[in-house]
């Protein structure tokens, strides 16, 4: 054994580079600033660098009473080395997770999975959709630059949007075919194509209560029906969404026999809990922008001209590719938090797989604009 240990090291030892490992200057007020700062973190508080040099500047009052206080400034160049040594980051808030009842999410676990147990549902007649928006013609706003260049300028950004309605079922064996909702009525790049996807259309491009009834009705109800022939399966079916106004009134969302129905999420809990916004929307819009660049630097030529020319049409074939590459890991990962939701205690455990994906995919997005 000591022999193989000794032999791989020899194989895979690289000379590196010379590290130096600062230690702090006044360590004792480190410590408890740190803590206090995890304290805080813990309560979801924001923290900003004027209020951690601030709390460093009393904290030392208290710990080096003998010192004089112009002896440590809590300076840009301290609180950065304060960061690098405790490995602190900056992040924007994620506002909807911070806002988040979690004490409204145990009630509604439990009412959930005796509403499943009535009806004897298996994982894959339990659905989850969620709306999107989707702006199909936008570039990266980053792009790499040369030395010589002193700003970066770029391309208007293009705005036309249209909203998104996805959804699977917990097992990821059903994914739902994507509806689209558009401006218009008729899209005048529709003519002579054979949409793969379904398609409506509102004055905004939004979901609304009559789409996503007539939807719920005549789509998903067929859809639940066809896969659960073909897996012989009974055709029962539980849809789980957020009760924002465009999914309202609630009795509305059923079958005529009452085994297919619609079940609402509570106020403020979608963001910790529905499985669409844990990575599979966000990884398809990913999808979708990386696909949308290739497409450009593919055919060449000039790229205001080929986004103008960029259609409706051109944006569902993107989509339903983006959608349908969306891996299956993904999907039953994020229908974990709804499936291993902890009473006694909250934890929101990032998936090292999907966010290695997430992350690869922007890379490639925000690099790619150096091709063309």
């Amino acid at each position: 054994m000591k022999s193989s240990i000794l032999s791989a090291v020899s194989n895979t030892y690289h000379k590196a580079n010379k590290k130096l490992l600062h230690i702090a200057e006044y360590p004792k007020m480190e410590a408890s600033l740190y803590e206090w700062f995890l304290n805080k973190r813990e309560k979801k508080c924001t923290l900003t660098g004027p209020i951690l040099k601030e709390k460093a500047t009393q904290i030392f009052k208290v710990e080096y009473p003998d010192k004089d206080e112009s002896t440590f400034s809590a300076s840009d160049g301290w609180f950065s080395k304060f960061k690098k040594r405790h490995g602190i980051r900056f992040l924007k808030i994620c506002g909807e997770i911070l806002s988040s009842d979690v004490a409204s999410v145990t009630p509604f676990i439990h009412r959930f999975r005796a509403k499943v147990d009535e009806m004897g549902l298996k994982e894959s007649q339990i659905y989850n959709v969620d709306e999107t928006g989707l702006f199909y013609r936008c570039l990266p706003d980053k792009t790499y630059f040369s030395l010589f260049e002193k700003t970066a300028p770029g391309y208007k950004i293009q705005k036309e949007r249209i909203s998104v309605l996805l959804g699977v079922n917990a097992d990821g064996s059903h994914k739902l075919m994507p509806l689209v909702i558009g401006k218009a009525k008729k899209p005048r790049s529709f003519q002579g194509f054979n949409n793969p996807l379904h398609y409506n259309f509102s004055k905004n491009a939004w979901m609304t209560s009559q789409i996503f009834h007539d939807w719920f009705h005549k789509i998903f109800i067929h859809e639940v029906i066809r896969f659960s022939q073909e897996n012989n399966l009974p055709p029962k079916a539980i849809l789980l969404i957020d009760n924002c106004s465009a999914h309202a009134p609630i009795e509305k969302l059923q079958s005529d026999d009452g085994n297919i129905i619609a079940f609402f999420f509570p106020p403020n809990v979608t963001a910790t809990l529905q499985p669409m916004d844990q990575n599979p929307i966000k990884l398809t819009k990913l999808n979708y922008r990386s696909m949308l660049l290739s497409q450009l630097i593919a055919e060449g030529g000039d790229l205001k001209v080929r986004l103008k020319s960029f259609s409706i049409r051109n944006a569902i074939m993107l989509l339903k590719q983006a959608w349908y590459d969306v891996p299956e890991r993904v999907i039953k990962k994020s229908w974990s938090k709804l499936n291993n939701w902890d009473s006694d205690q909250y934890e929101s455990d990032d998936d090292d797989v999907p966010l290695a994906l997430l992350l690869q995919k922007d890379q490639d997005c925000n690099g790619a604009l150096k091709h063309f």
